[in-house]
């Protein structure tokens, strides 16, 4: 895949966040709700609905791989 085309557009809403990292929108709500900022996905709530971060949270993922 191409990361160009995956970071066009950095900020995304639930669902198109839960296909990029492969879970259920449900698993990533429940996330949100248990773990609040401390998740592995980078998240902030815009008006009203919630948007991730791809970009942020692979970088956030890696790091943590990494150690």
């Amino acid at each position: 895949m191409d990361k160009e085309q995956i970071y066009s557009e950095r900020w995304v809403t639930e669902e198109t966040a839960a296909k990029h990292f492969k879970v259920k929108p449900s698993t990533l709500r429940r996330r949100r709700s248990k773990l609040g900022h401390d998740t592995m996905e980078v998240w902030a709530k815009f008006g009203g609905r919630i948007l991730y971060d791809l970009w942020a949270s692979d970088k956030k993922i890696e790091r943590q791989v990494a150690c």
